[in-house]
Order: structure tokens, then C-alpha cells, then sequence
């Protein structure tokens, strides 16, 4: 954040003082002005870690969801599981946040709000009780900032002055490269021509970064020179646009997918991986590895000031990322342009889509009503991508052949008769749709992820809440799996809330080429896990998540190929495979809200290790628990 520290230390100290009733400070300014990057440096301020009890962000945007948000918030408190709260309405969740974050002194950032309508909503749910509570909002609409703030001025961020948009550019374009002195009078020139706009000047001094000649950066100059009398919302398009043109071929098509999400919703790294791998939109050279490649992909947009890090993990790997409204336009137009995308709107276009000939990919992202749709065969002799950003679809496609179909996302929504031969990747199955046909439509797909909708698993349970003496064998079976029925395929399978018996396990570790296994929310029932037959021939990630697991044993040389093991919030579980001391593979165990016993006998597994000479082997534990109430 460039030329904002006086603006920084007087917020931080808004944030922060003894006023006891809850206050609203909002920050207003035009698109690309740094509203948000400015939110994000107060957010993860230290003084502001130490101040509050609570943190939650939540980027509305102006086709906001209000459920959304709301499990946004509950999210981020840490209050309850999704699992929990996808069952219950919009004003339990409401009720529920309210009182999560009541009696704690919490701050919430309302990043991008476009309405007075979004904030009254949002306003309800937020208890001022006396606790030093705050809220930062950011809004391009003045408006809507003097209408929520408590204070009588909102604060308003001004265009960067020469010697910051200088500074801004330096530090984008001159950053561990090395050019001569005459470079920079060309690019003092681009910096003022950005007229003071951040994401202006981040974007062109990327875009010079990676120019060797002065030819080269004056023929930029000359571009973004040409820009100067126009307003600046066309000034951002046309910087965008320049910044397209220079991208490789090879990563122009990465960029444009982008568009597939709605607006302002964050995307998780290890999806967008996956669905770029099955599109296609990847060309691997030599030995690397798709994942690899990918991931270079991404970091080459993160560098261009394209694409925005949302999350990091603990290690600093990227978890999630997201772009600019601004530059979620761009992608849109130009998608548009090249007939690559079409966006269904449900409330406009009804139940009759009528997508261009020859579109490569469709998005239906507005939340709309449920309805079935049928679509002309001849639509789709080129669909690639097909992606429903929306719970409120019940789609059949039973006279539509998919042909060159490669990516089908539906967000666990109803499907009827996939012909879907060429398909990789199926994300968001739920049970009721793993029957012998769909999986013979699926037999050529190599990454599944079958996930019960909380509706189906809470209505089969017939109980909405855990009753005291809960058996966790009481679970019933939302998918019934025999020997061969799945796609022999596969190297990646996600479960979670499809309640298999353990016995079912030998079905999946016969499978040939599984490479990766997540177990998620109840996907297996019973507290015993015994392996006795082999298998997992390829297996090398393993993660068992929310699960009532208690005793978990396994041959010494079951997971012959293991390199990690991640186990995440299974309270009962105590110890792990003794075999995991002999592996000669295992890299990784990482832990998280686990017990403690637990993390001491994989800390003795990794001290076996050591002293055999084998220090490959890490162990992590985080937010381990202390003590558990009473044993189920």
C-alpha cells in the first residue's frame, strides 16, 4: 500500500478507541482506487489482532446473496460447521450470528457493498452491546457510505499524487530487475498518464517488468498515453486490454476462465487447477507435472496484477484467489467477444437458454427458481465447460449428448441421464445420482467428488440434531458401492456425507490408479477402521476430515505409496497406523484441532524415523485440543 501510512495510523486508531458503542467507518472511492487493499492492511494489522476477539470478512459485490454472507460470517467466527447450518433459513442463520458474536468485541469488514438495501440486511444481524465492536465498509457509492457510516464524514480515498504513483510504479516494474536510466523517464511518463489510479499503474508497470527494449516500453507508453482524455472506467478497460495482449497465447485462455465465477467469489486453487487440467487450457513441456504447471500459470497472473491471493495456508502456499470487479469485467467482455463464454441469467433467459453456436463454455450463476431445462442438441457441438454457480437448478439433460464435453460442475444439484463420455472431472455428485448408468456415462472421468446434500443426509437421519447418546453406526448409507462400479479412472475421489460402512473401503482401495483419497463430513460411519486386505497400489495423499473414527490399524506395508496424511477435526481418534513408522515413502502428517494424545504418538512415529536416519518425514499439529469432555 502505497501513500496511505498518516491515512493508516489515524483508522487503525478509530478502530481502536474507547468508544463502547458499535461503529461503522466507511471508506469510500472509485473502482481500482485500493479500497480494498487498504481494508486488507488495517485487517490483518497487528494492534487490530490483538484488539478484537473476533475477525469476519465478507465481500458483497452488487449481485450479493444474502444467505451467502451470512455463512460467509458464521464461517469466519468459527461458529458451528456448514454441515450444521445449511439445513436452517435465513433468518436462523441470522439469529445464529447475532448471537454468536454477542458479548465479543468484533470487527467485520463489508468489502464492495453496493446498496442501502444489502447493508440494512447485514446491519440487523451485527449486537451493540457496549464491547468497543467495529465495522470497516468499503462502497464506490457515497450514498450508501453516509447511510451506514456512524460518523458524520466517510473516509475517501484520493487518486496517488505524482511522487506515490511514481513510488507505485518503481516498485511494480524496477523491482530485482536492472535497467538503464533512460527507462525511467518513459516510465515516469506511463506513471502519470495512469492518473493516480493503483490498479492502473500495478497493471502497466507489470506489463513493462517483463519489456527488455526501450522501443518496447514506448510502445506501451504510446497505448496508455492514448487513454488520457477518456473517463476512468474506460481507462481500466483499456489498460486491462493491453495487458491481455501481452499475456502468452498460453495463458490468455487460464486468464479468461476466470469469468466461469460470479463476481467477487473466491476460487479455491485446487479447483481452478483441476478445471483448467480438464479443460485443457494447459501445455506441459518435458518432465513437469500439470499440477506444477498450473500453479506457474497462476503465479504468472498473480505477478501481472491480474489475479488477487485471498488465502494462504500456513506454509504460505496459495489456498484461494479471486479478481478485481473490474478486471471480472474485462474477462466477461472478451470472453464475449471471442464467443468462448455465454452467462445464463435464469431470471432473464427463463427455462429456454438459447447459447450461441459454437460457444466453448456456459455459466448459469444467478440464483433464480427451480425449474428443468432442455437445451438443443445442436447448441452444444462445441460446449467444453459447463458450470452451475447456483443450488436452485434441477437440470435434465437426457437428450443432450455432450460430446466434447470436459468439465461438468453442478454445485450438488439434481442431474437426470449424463451422456458424458469425455468427461474428467464430476464435482458436487450427490448420491441419489451414483447409479450403474451414471457411472458407465462417467467411466473415462479420473477426479469424482461425491457429496450428500444436507437436506438428503438430515432428513435420512430423521433427526435434526445429535441426540446424547449418539451412535455414529446409526448413520444410514446414502450410496450403496459394489466391486468394479466405479470409474476404473479415477486418481482422485472425494467423499463426504455418504455415511459407508469401513467394510466398503476394500471396494475403493482396489481401485488401480487412485492416487489421491479424501474422506470428508461423515463420509464413512463406525469407529473402527481395520485394513486387512492390500491395496492402495498408488495411493499418496490421505485425508480424513470430521469423521467419527476412533481406532484406525493397518498392515505394515498397506499404503505402500503414501507421501502425506492430513487428519482434521477427528476428536475421537488417538493413534494411527503403527505401520506409518516403516513406511519408506511418508513425508507429511499434518494435524489440525486434533487431540493431543494423538499428535504425541505421530510425533513418536516421526522420532522412529529419525532414528533410523530418516528425517523426511514432518509432523504439523495445529489448534491441538488440551481435553475432551465426556467419551461418546
Amino acid at each position: 500500500m502505497v501513500g496511505y501510512n498518516i491515512e493508516q495510523t489515524n483508522m487503525l486508531s478509530q478502530l481502536t478507541r474507547d468508544s463502547p458503542e458499535l461503529e461503522v467507518i466507511a471508506v469510500t472511492g472509485m473502482g481500482g482506487i485500493g479500497k480494498s487493499t487498504f481494508a486488507k492492511k488495517l485487517f490483518s494489522h497487528p494492534s487490530v489482532l490483538s484488539f478484537f476477539d473476533i475477525r469476519g470478512w465478507i465481500t458483497v459485490s452488487e449481485d450479493y446473496s444474502y444467505r451467502k454472507m451470512l455463512l460467509g460470517l458464521l464461517k469466519d467466527v468459527n461458529i458451528g460447521k456448514e454441515k450444521d447450518l445449511d439445513k436452517k433459513n435465513d433468518s436462523d442463520l441470522a439469529v445464529c450470528l447475532k448471537q454468536s458474536l454477542m458479548g465479543r468485541r468484533y470487527l467485520i469488514v463489508v468489502d464492495d457493498i453496493w446498496s442501502k438495501n444489502a447493508w440494512d440486511e447485514i446491519r440487523l444481524c451485527l449486537p451493540d452491546d457496549g464491547k468497543r465492536s467495529r465495522v470497516l465498509l468499503t462502497t464506490r457509492d457515497i450514498e450508501v457510505a453516509q447511510y451506514a457510516s456512524s460518523l458524520k464524514d466517510s473516509f475517501k480515498m484520493h487518486l496517488l499524487g505524482p511522487d506515490d504513483s511514481w513510488n507505485l510504479f518503481h516498485q511494480k516494474a524496477f523491482a530485482e530487475k536492472g535497467f538503464p536510466i533512460e527507462f525511467e523517464d518513459v516510465g515516469k511518463d506511463v506513471a502519470k498518464n495512469c492518473k493516480g489510479l493503483p490498479l492502473m499503474i500495478a497493471v502497466v508497470a507489470k506489463i513493462l517488468s517483463s519489456k527488455r527494449t526501450l522501443e518496447e516500453w514506448r510502445k506501451v507508453a504510446e497505448s496508455v498515453s492514448s487513454l488520457a482524455d477518456v473517463d476512468a472506467y474506460q481507462q481500466c478497460s483499456g489498460v486491462l486490454a493491453l495487458s491481455y495482449n501481452h499475456l502468452p497465447s498460453y495463458l490468455k485462455g487460464c486468464f479468461l476462465y476466470f469469468g466461469l465465477f460470479p463476481k467477487a467469489s473466491e476460487i479455491s486453487m485446487e479447483k481452478l487447477i483441476r478445471l483448467w487440467i480438464a479443460e485443457g487450457l494447459l501445455k506441459v513441456k518435458g518432465m513437469e507435472g500439470l499440477e506444477e504447471v498450473a500453479a506457474s500459470h497462476l503465479n504468472h497472473l498473480i505477478d501481472k496484477s491480474l489475479v488477487i491471493v485471498s488465502k494462504r495456508s500456513m506454509d504460505g502456499k496459495i489456498m484461494k484467489c479471486m479478481i478485481h470487479d473490474l478486471v471480472h469485467d474485462f474477462c466477461l467482455k472478451e470472453a464475449d467477444c471471442q464467443n468462448l463464454l455465454y452467462i445464463v441469467n435464469n431470471d432473464i433467459d427463463g427455462p429456454l437458454w438459447v447459447i450461441p453456436e459454437g460457444c466453448r463454455w456456459v455459466s448459469q450463476q444467478s440464483r433464480g427458481f427451480y425449474f428443468h431445462s432442455r437445451f438443443p442438441v445442436l447448441a452444444y457441438s462445441k460446449l467444453r465447460s459447463f458450470s452451475v454457480n447456483s443450488r436452485a437448478l434441477i437440470l435434465d439433460v437426457e437428450r443432450c449428448h455432450f460430446k466434447l464435453l470436459r468439465v461438468l460442475d453442478l454445485e450438488k444439484n439434481e442431474v437426470k441421464n449424463l451422456v458424458l463420455e469425455n468427461i474428467q472431472t464430476v464435482s458436487g455428485l450427490i448420491p441419489s445420482c451414483c447409479t450403474k448408468e451414471i457411472f458407465e456415462a462417467i467411466k473415462k472421468v479420473k477426479k469424482l467428488e461425491i457429496s450428500g446434500k444436507a437436506e438428503e443426509f438430515h432428513s435420512e437421519m430423521g433427526w435434526l440434531t445429535v441426540p446424547p447418546d449418539f451412535d455414529s453406526d446409526q448413520l444410514p448409507c446414502l450410496i450403496n458401492p459394489s466391486p468394479g462400479s466405479f470409474p476404473p479412472n479415477l486418481k482422485k475421489l472425494t467423499l463426504s456425507r455418504t455415511c459407508l460402512p469401513w467394510n466398503c473401503m476394500n471396494i475403493f482401495s482396489k481401485l488401480p490408479n487412485l492416487e489421491v483419497l479424501e474422506l470428508k463430513d461423515d463420509a464413512f460411519s463406525g469407529v473402527e477402521w481395520e485394513i486387512t486386505e492390500m491395496g492402495f497400489r498408488k495411493l499418496k495423499f490421505l485425508l480424513l476430515e470430521d469423521l467419527y473414527l476412533r481406532y484406525w490399524t493397518a498392515a505394515d506395508d498397506y499404503f505402500q505409496c503414501l507421501e502425506r496424511v492430513c487428519i482434521k477435526e477427528c476428536t475421537l481418534l488417538k493413534e494411527i497406523p503403527e505401520g506409518f513408522a516403516d513406511s519408506v515413502t511418508l513425508q507429511l502428517i499434518e494435524l489440525h484441532k486434533c487431540r493431543r494424545p494423538l499428535v504425541t504418538f505421530a510425533k513418536q512415529i516421526q522420532e522412529k524415523h529419525e532414528e533410523l536416519g530418516n528425517n523426511m518425514l514432518k509432523v504439523y499439529a495445529f489448534d491441538s485440543i488440551l481435553q475432551w469432555k465426556k467419551e461418546p
